[in-house]
């Protein structure tokens, strides 16, 4: 279980990084990665959820993440969990979601830089990567691991 306590502060840690270079490396200019694919490029900062989704109600935003946090690591106790893959994406869902709820509450909005070039989509940061990456892998172990073992 260690591990994935690890994990979680290790993505934090990440985050916290990630998000302090944008707000002193890249604040105010654009950092090409990869041409027309990639770049990095602070936003000024988000004050609501993805694509702006509330945006304003910082401690609404605040709340809901505390009760996704607090209701997965219920759940994993409650459950007794091993599952490496179930751990493992739901280590990457609460270690983003931390990062997000620290840049919230300390001030009031969530640092994005991270732009996809060929594409209109929202600037985010790791702590959204490693959400949407923990929700796909947790929706694969409930679609296709955890619903195996019901039909037995």
């Amino acid at each position: 279980m260690w591990i994935y306590i690890l994990i979680t502060m290790l993505i934090i840690a990440l985050d916290i990084y990630t998000k302090h270079l944008a707000n002193t490396v890249i604040l105010n200019k654009t950092i090409t990665v990869i041409e027309g694919v990639l770049s990095f490029q602070h936003n000024g900062g988000n004050g609501g959820g993805a694509w702006g989704i509330l945006n304003g109600q910082r401690w609404l935003l605040v709340s809901i993440t505390l009760v996704v946090i607090c209701a997965l690591i219920g759940y994993l106790i409650y459950i007794k969990a091993t599952n490496k893959l179930l751990l493992t994406s739901v280590s990457f869902i609460i270690g983003g979601g931390i990062g997000n709820l620290i840049d919230r509450v300390s001030v009031g909005l969530v640092t994005d830089f991270i732009k996809f070039d060929f594409i209109n989509f929202p600037i985010f940061n790791v702590a959204d990567c490693f959400i949407v990456i923990g929700v796909i892998l947790l929706s694969y172990y409930i679609l296709f691991v955890d619903g195996r073992k019901e039909e037995k």
